[in-house]
């Protein structure tokens, strides 16, 4: 059976300005600074597995379960500020990096910080 299957697991979640979605031409609208509540969002961060009959790929754009538990300090924590991470103790991509070895063969390539 040569059926191709795509997994989706939800690693928590993200808040931003809504500037870095919808490509806002504000230059410090993306920073975040001078900007209020209601010009942020929360959007979803998620990997994904595919299943496929010649070995299976695992695209992960999630966040380490680490980041629900310390707020990343790159660059004096100004990271932070831009892109926050929501995340609670058992959704992070580590965690769903196990469901992978269910599937072997698997190619796990990173993307996330």
């Amino acid at each position: 059976m040569n059926k191709i299957q795509i997994y989706v697991f939800h690693t928590g979640s993200v808040q931003v300005d809504r500037a870095i979605p919808l490509h806002e031409k504000n230059p410090l609208a993306v920073t975040g600074i001078f900007r209020s509540k209601e010009k942020k969002m929360i959007l979803p961060v998620s990997v994904y597995l595919i299943v496929h009959p010649n070995g299976n790929i695992l695209i992960d754009t999630g966040w380490d379960t680490k980041y629900a538990l310390e707020k990343p300090k790159q660059l004096l924590g100004f990271v932070n500020k831009i892109s926050t991470p929501i995340i609670k103790k058992n959704e992070g991509v580590d965690i769903d990096r196990n469901v992978c070895n269910r599937y072997r063969p698997c190619f796990y390539q990173s993307y996330g910080l």
